[in-house]
């Protein structure tokens, strides 16, 4: 059973339903997973605000991000060891009750938009008997307290609202979510602060991925299946392909960079924006050359 830390006060579940606009309305559960984001997880927290229950899955944090999350009357906080991000994840959906059918995964470096939470609480509570099990969602990069979208990574779907029992996660790092029938698109976006722990943090964040991604390369489907998904239906899959050939591409760091200045347009975020297509840039050279690096080329 998983292991929920006490707090020495009221019972959220009877108090936080009062503060809510209209608490009848049906609601919708959220679960974050952190390991020492004191830096961010009040921001996340307060963009939830409306949820009658936010599940933090903490891996034993050494800095504030417990006593962070236990200082909100809507949230659980349970502890378990992290292992990799499937497992993490699969287990905080799977271990873990929900009070609501719904829930929305959130990283704690993320916050939701405001458009965001009436579309969400307004879906579910106008359509109650939704279709699908998946809603897709994007995210807006935060960069010096702006919010910048005229760059390739606005473009990405990634799928954040779902019914737990109907899909599970696969892969040690950029998981896959895996669920059968098809999925919605929500309208508005998550707020991601990637930078919040400053760029060098970023830096090492990314090359860490790169090296573990690089250390099961050997995993990889045949070219002619990653080929063939270029031309699925799918927006999951197409998505996966594109990065598994992006991946592959020589001079990647070169491509994205053009891409995003000639056909994003991404100077009209201005500097902001230029200076996150850069440091995308930097990022996907020192992921290639790990890449190379780890296939012997």
């Amino acid at each position: 059973m998983p292991r929920e830390l006490s707090k020495p006060r009221t019972d959220p579940f009877m108090t936080f339903d009062s503060h809510l606009h209209g608490a009848s309305r049906a609601n919708v559960s959220v679960f974050v997973m952190a390991y020492n984001e004191e830096v961010n997880l009040r921001r996340c927290l307060d963009s939830v605000a409306w949820s009658n229950d936010v599940v933090i899955l903490d891996s034993h944090s050494q800095d504030r991000t417990v006593a962070i999350a236990n200082s909100y009357l809507n949230t659980r906080v349970f502890y378990h060891r992290f292992d990799d991000y499937s497992r993490q994840r699969n287990y905080g959906l799977h271990e873990i009750g929900y009070i609501n059918p719904w829930v929305l995964i959130l990283d704690a470096d993320e916050a939701v938009e405001p458009e965001l939470s009436r579309e969400i609480l307004d879906l579910v509570e106008q359509d109650p008997d939704i279709a699908v099990d998946v809603f897709l969602v994007r995210r807006k990069v935060v960069l010096d307290d702006r919010r910048i979208t005229r760059n390739s990574t606005y473009d990405f779907w990634i799928e954040r609202l779902l019914r737990p029992r109907a899909v599970h996660y696969e892969g040690t790092v950029h998981e896959k979510l895996v669920f059968e029938g098809g999925y919605r698109r929500l309208t508005a976006a998550i707020e991601h602060h990637q930078f919040a722990k400053g760029i060098p943090q970023w830096f090492e964040r990314r090359l860490h991925y790169a090296r573990i991604e690089a250390s099961g390369s050997s995993a990889q489907p045949p070219i002619a299946t990653i080929l063939g998904d270029l031309f699925n239906r799918s927006t999951l899959v197409r998505r996966s392909a594109l990065k598994r050939i992006f991946n592959k591409l020589p001079y990647r760091w070169l491509i994205y960079l053009i891409y995003n200045l000639v056909v994003k347009l991404t100077f009209l975020d201005g500097v902001t924006g230029l200076r996150y297509v850069l440091l995308e840039s930097r990022s996907q050279y020192l992921q290639s050359r790990i890449r190379r690096i780890a296939l012997g080329c």
